[in-house]
């Protein structure tokens, strides 16, 4: 009896643990690629169809066509005009129907070959990956089974795939395979450029990367407890007096930026800050408690000249 209290830690601390590492786990399934040392299963059942521009298709198409009507117009012409020949216009009529029919069946059997050997490429090209680098583990293995045999599977599909190519010129051919994570619905594409035998090579470098590459850790933010504070659009585009500058950002509740904080915000750019930063402009900046006028291509900071206007971006500290 003694003992129950020490069970009922036991199970606390145990309960306490699961709960620490629930987030941790929901963060690396919610990865889109998943946890990076767990194998996904992806189907090899690769639909790649044709997305072209119809109104040039339908016109190339009917320039072909005319052509050959114009052809075989002239040798029905020919045939007829034989006195007493064997083909009278009853054959020729048969004839025509028979050439157009298979004109089209030749435009669509081409077009799905090209669909299915961009899929057999795509397939190929990450094997070829996997064989050609060493890897820790192998996450990506194709599952070629059918889909009605999916119950009878043990390791349910994980990701599946479906492509769209287009022709961008007589040598090259845009390819994009799209990734559907089954399970979220979320997706991703990756997309190339390039001549037919190297596109599906080159879509497929951007998935094998994707999958194989390990995560990188968690950014550190180099400058925690600020955040910079957007102007009116007005004065985003237009210079002010570097002797109002301090004003218009003790106006909004901020302070003008030092040169270590302008540098690292033009380095990290507009989607880390949420502003904008020119290179070419210059920027009034406070540093050791003086006014300065600060140019971020040339890094050079100097003591604003009588009447100088510069370009303002503040900085708000925030509370810890």
């Amino acid at each position: 009896m003694r003992r129950a209290p020490v069970y009922r830690a036991s199970w606390a601390i145990i309960v306490l643990v699961l709960s620490a590492l629930a987030p941790a786990l929901r963060a690396e399934e919610g990865r889109f690629c998943g946890p990076p040392q767990t194998p996904v299963k992806v189907s090899a059942r690769l639909p790649i169809l044709k997305a072209g521009n119809i109104p040039d298709f339908l016109a190339t198409n009917r320039i072909a066509r005319e052509r050959s009507l114009t052809t075989y117009a002239t040798i029905a012409e020919r045939l007829l005009g034989i006195p007493d020949g064997p083909v009278g216009p009853g054959d020729i009529q048969p004839l025509f129907t028979f050439l157009m029919s298979m004109h089209d069946e030749m435009v669509a059997s081409a077009d799905q070959g090209i669909g299915q050997a961009l899929a057999d490429g795509f397939l190929s090209a990450v094997e070829d990956l996997y064989a050609r680098n060493p890897v820790q583990l192998r996450r990506i293995r194709f599952s070629y089974g059918h889909p009605a045999l999916a119950d009878l599977d043990e390791a349910p599909l994980s990701y599946a795939l479906y492509g769209q190519y287009s022709v961008v010129s007589a040598q090259q051919v845009r390819l994009t395979i799209t990734v559907l994570r089954v399970d979220t619905k979320e997706q991703r594409s990756f997309s190339a450029i390039a001549p037919l035998t190297q596109v599906s090579g080159a879509v497929a470098q951007h998935f094998f990367d994707a999958f194989q590459r390990p995560e990188l850790p968690e950014f550190v933010d180099p400058m925690p407890n600020k955040e910079w504070v957007p102007l009116p659009a007005t004065l985003a585009v237009q210079d002010v007096l570097t002797t109002q500058a301090q004003a218009v950002c003790a106006a909004q509740g901020a302070r003008l930026p030092t040169r270590l904080e302008m540098t690292l915000g033009a380095a990290f750019g507009p989607y880390f800050t949420g502003v904008g930063f020119d290179p070419l402009r210059y920027y009034a900046i406070e540093d050791a408690g003086e006014l300065q006028v600060m140019n971020l291509y040339s890094s050079e900071c100097l003591p604003p000249a009588p009447r100088q206007k510069a370009a303002v971006l503040c900085i708000r500290d925030l509370g810890r």
